[in-house]
């Protein structure tokens, strides 16, 4: 047990003493979680408006009219769907409701200057960031349409209400992929460098020699590795939470993902370093594998939107799958799906680091 407690203390040291490591671990998540929150998360463009006009009268279609003429809202009639279902399951994000006797209503306002009942109702998912905004601008548009009617005064009333609803944020699709992508990229390069470095210095050759076997060999490498995407994890759930107010759900599965990727990447770390011959080509050759594994296994957006061929490739990712498991297991409390990715990477984890573990110490032998 000591002799694995140094190895981890050293290889602790090394990483904290390289740059690379530091900024792919604890930097650039922060950098990613903040320009492709704010840019994509936080976006104010034209939004897709569904809306049921239960009135189906001049004012109501010239409201509707109001809404579309903001820019703001792509205005889709809703009225033959089942839009507070589909809100629910988070295939829409926000719809209004033009109640029957709108029109009515209006026009009483108008004429008598009583109080009117004109109503808009509308509905939403509070986690969707650039909704507030365009709420905003919807009470605007109201605004100006009642002005319009009356040319002094507001007539129709804004009801906002937020629903509870089983998607997910853009912010919280994004954190567990920023997890995944940090946690592939360091356990890559941090075994790949560690293991080659020790090839060209010789530190391999006089590992043989010593009482350390190889299950304690390989138990040092995991458990650094796991000691590193926790801390690295813990990082970005703090920025998560210090600048979107994002909260994951921290719980058995959650950890059981992030102990199988550790685990899993590790051993790709090892593949890596098999095909490497100094720092330089591990280094070229760990970026070769995992930015195309980043850009195609859903970190920062659904992979259904790549092209058919991209998305038949990311179902061979391992990434894909510790994505998918790290969002069900952290945001969208899906256990059944978070079990079922659990259970691919855990598959996954033993193919890859058995193969890594085989064809290095193969290397190894053959250098002596």
């Amino acid at each position: 047990m000591s002799r694995i407690a140094n190895e981890i203390k050293y290889s602790l040291i090394q990483f904290f003493r390289s740059r690379q490591s530091i900024f792919l671990a604890f930097i650039l998540p922060i950098i990613l979680l903040i320009v492709l929150g704010y840019l994509l998360g936080g976006q104010s463009d034209s939004i897709t408006l569904y809306y049921a006009d239960r009135d189906v009268s001049q004012a109501s279609k010239a409201f509707i009219g109001t809404l579309e003429g903001t820019g703001s809202f792509i205005m889709e009639d809703g009225s033959g769907k089942d839009l507070a279902q589909l809100l629910n399951d988070g295939e829409l994000s926000v719809y209004i409701e033009i109640p029957q006797g709108f029109e009515k209503n209006v026009t009483n306002a108008k004429s008598t200057g009583a109080a009117s009942g004109a109503v808009i109702d509308v509905f939403y998912d509070p986690s969707k960031i650039s909704l507030y905004d365009l709420i905003f601008i919807m009470r605007q548009a109201i605004d100006d349409f009642s002005m319009g009617m009356t040319g002094t005064r507001e007539i129709i009333a804004l009801n906002s209400q937020d629903v509870v609803t089983s998607g997910i944020s853009y912010i919280e699709f994004l954190v567990p992929g920023i997890i995944g992508m940090c946690m592939m990229f360091s356990a890559v390069n941090l075994t790949a460098g560690t293991m080659v470095r020790y090839q060209v210095t010789g530190i391999s050759r006089k590992l043989e020699t010593t009482p350390m076997s190889t299950i304690e060999w390989n138990a040092y490498r995991i458990i650094t590795g796991t000691i590193i995407v926790f801390l690295s994890v813990a990082v970005t759930l703090f920025a998560a939470w210090a600048i979107f107010g994002v909260v994951p759900g921290i719980n058995v599965l959650s950890i059981l993902m992030l102990i199988t990727g550790s685990v899993m990447f590790t051993g790709l770390g090892m593949t890596v370093a098999f095909l490497s011959e100094d720092n330089e080509s591990a280094n070229a050759a760990a970026f070769a594998i995992t930015i195309p594994l980043m850009l195609i296994s859903g970190s920062f957006y659904p992979i259904d939107q790549l092209p058919c061929m991209l998305f038949f490739i990311a179902a061979f990712s391992p990434l894909t799958y510790m994505n998918d498991g790290l969002r069900s297991a952290m945001f969208s409390y899906d256990t059944g799906d978070a079990i079922a990715n659990l259970l691919i990477c855990v598959a996954l984890c033993v193919i890859i680091f058995c193969v890594g573990v085989a064809i290095l110490s193969g290397k190894e032998g053959q250098s002596l």
